[in-house]
């Protein structure tokens, strides 16, 4: 069995996590929040080159011994915190968040060109609902997802958790022109 990476996590580590709430901040630190047991096995399973930090609440790895083994297996650096410190981070966590990278998106030609099936979205601004469309592309087997301009972004908080993790096994490409 692989050992945790564990490391305390700092006051100003945490007060900078809790600021990816905002637009501004993660388009500043090009970082985004994955919250919840489901998102945060995915990104580790799937995408674990995004992960930059976890953080777990007391207990939380009793609950899902699988995302502790996924953690030790990729070697991202493990932060437990109390359950105050975590609701301050995230009111939706259930007990995990992990503070993510934006990966580098393809371009929509790059994407079709790979894709036999995609999903567009046209003015979809709404989080749950683009959420929902990411999810329903991940399992109707689609190999990309298109948003136009005028669509909620993919890394906002409420966004990546509607998507319960599809979110790392489709590639989006975001803010397009309709033409």
């Amino acid at each position: 069995m692989t050992s945790l990476r564990l490391k305390p996590a700092t006051r100003t580590q945490l007060q900078r996590a809790a600021k990816l709430h905002r637009r501004e901040q993660r388009t500043r630190h090009g970082q985004f929040l994955v919250e919840g047991p489901q998102s945060v096995r995915e990104v580790l399973a799937f995408a674990p080159e995004v992960v930059r930090d976890l953080y777990v609440s007391e207990g939380a790895f009793e609950s899902y011994p699988e995302i502790r083994e996924l953690a030790a297996g990729t070697g991202v650096w493990t932060h437990s915190i109390d359950d105050d410190e975590l609701r301050d981070l995230s009111g939706d966590a259930q007990g995990f968040v992990v503070v993510a990278d934006v990966p580098v998106q393809k371009g929509a030609a790059e994407l079709l060109a790979e894709a036999p099936l995609a999903i567009a979205a046209v003015g979809a601004s709404d989080p749950g609902n683009v959420g929902s469309i990411v999810r329903s592309a991940d399992a109707a087997g689609a190999s990309a997802v298109l948003l136009t301009k005028g669509c909620a972004e993919v890394t906002a908080p409420k966004v990546v958790r509607s998507t319960v993790g599809s979110l790392f096994h489709v590639p989006a490409a975001t803010n397009l022109n309709l033409e």
